[in-house]
């Protein structure tokens, strides 16, 4: 995991026994503390000694899948050699996260009731931030990569190159997911060169 937090074996199966019921497509209104606990394979006053209502857990989940997902995206990113490789590599780890069950990227985009999930993510908004940050400042040496090797314009405001590169991870995870399954394996790949090209044309 890229922010390094020690989780209990308890805690780990209430997380993903609640993104295996988020994977399923409920809402979260209709998911029940009993519900997590079922799925989880505990007692539910056992999840009471971990967590304080369902609002903590769902936040604490998102965040445990957000860090192991983030985290393989970067070790991908920085183990590849070259500003295109290392894109290349990132958007296509981003596309094979997207295909596994109990994606955050698919939480995110499958959820019935995305407004009650933002409200359940705001209780862990501190480690949300901490985490948001971390993820870029990792793509500072890729910028600077980019840079260096004349792709990206040096004259371009940090921020700015930074949006791009979320803007475009965001746009191409949409692009497929809601194609619901229709893509072949050719789509999907040309979903991937269509991001990079943008992300050259944005930056140079």
């Amino acid at each position: 995991m890229i922010c390094e937090k020690n989780y209990s074996q308890k805690e780990v199966l209430v997380f993903e026994g609640f993104i295996k019921l988020a994977d399923e497509g409920i809402s979260i209104s209709n998911i029940k503390v009993a519900d997590i606990a079922k799925s989880a394979g505990i007692g539910k006053g056992t999840l009471y000694e971990y967590f304080e209502n369902k609002e903590e857990i769902i936040a604490k989940s998102i965040l445990y899948k957000m860090n192991k997902e983030f985290g393989k995206i970067l070790f991908s990113i920085l183990n590849a050699q070259g500003f295109e490789n290392k894109c290349n590599i990132g958007l296509q780890t981003i596309l094979e996260l997207m295909a596994t069950n109990c994606s955050y990227f698919q939480i995110l985009m499958i959820n019935k009731d995305i407004h009650n999930l933002l409200k359940c993510i705001n209780h862990g908004k501190d480690e949300m931030i901490q985490l948001r940050e971390y993820v870029l400042e990792m793509l500072d040496p890729i910028i600077d990569l980019g840079i260096d090797e004349g792709v990206i314009n040096k004259d371009h405001d940090r921020l700015y190159i930074r949006s791009v590169f979320i803007s475009v991870c965001s746009g191409m995870s949409t692009m497929v997911r809601f194609s619901f399954g229709e893509l072949t394996i050719e789509d999907i790949k040309r979903q991937k060169d269509i991001a990079y090209t943008i992300l050259i044309k944005s930056l140079s």
